[in-house]
């Protein structure tokens, strides 16, 4: 696709900017919406508001339009973002997730290659079946702060009927930190009392893949559904 279908005809853009593999965060929103890119257009407003492309993702449209956009940058928007969605999953697709293994295996394509801890929501409905993959939060190349009122509100907006975490370590080990527990027990108690539960929270690495529930001693794997050919 020529790059220039791509922009408003009255920018000019120089090679860096018809690549966007060169771009920041905030140019490419920038280039979504049609506005002047390197710290001229909305992208960097939008982002600080909404926290990074996490937030961006997780927004809907009436919390995107009470940022300002006009219909045709909204829907401009908001066309990227589904994209991406679908690009992580696509929606005919619902794969039924049996063990700590099986969320390895599926976020590890996405995971494995960055060089920032991502920390990944997975809704499901009654039969285990996973109906979203989103990031929720996005850090360092060492740790990844994580609000439990962002996760379950998202999970309770999505209507999920059960969760899956998973968050990435770059270093390669999969050995869950400290925070990493404590922010366990806290989602497994806000679960609890929302009637969502928490199935686990793996912990993605290049070394393979820790489960946290199993770290913290629950070890019966209550969650593990028969394989297909068992029921």
């Amino acid at each position: 696709m020529n790059p220039e279908f791509l922009v408003h005809p009255s920018l000019s853009l120089g090679p860096s900017e018809t690549q966007p593999s060169t771009l920041c965060d905030a140019d490419l929103v920038d280039l979504v919406l049609r506005d002047p890119p390197s710290g001229a257009g909305r992208g960097a407003t939008l982002l600080h508001a909404l926290g990074g492309f996490a937030g961006l993702v997780n927004a809907d449209p009436v919390e995107l339009a009470g940022l300002g956009l006009d219909p045709a940058s909204l829907a401009a928007l908001c066309a990227a973002v589904e994209i991406g969605r679908r690009l992580v999953r696509p929606p005919q697709t619902r794969p039924t997730v049996r063990s700590p293994e099986e969320v390895c295996d599926l976020l590890r394509p996405l995971l494995t290659l960055s060089d920032r801890e991502h920390f990944m929501l997975l809704t499901l409905d009654a039969q285990h079946r996973v109906h979203h993959i989103r990031a929720v939060a996005t850090g360092t190349a060492t740790a990844v702060a994580l609000d439990v009122a962002t996760v379950y509100g998202l999970a309770l907006r999505l209507r999920a009927a059960a969760i899956l975490v998973a968050h990435n370590h770059p270093s390669g080990e999969s050995k869950p930190s400290a925070y990493d527990l404590a922010v366990t027990v806290r989602l497994m108690d806000a679960g609890k009392v929302l009637g969502v539960p928490l199935l686990d929270h793996v912990v993605v690495a290049s070394d393979g893949y820790t489960s946290i529930f199993e770290e913290l001693g629950y070890t019966g794997g209550s969650w593990r559904l028969p394989e297909p050919d068992a029921f």
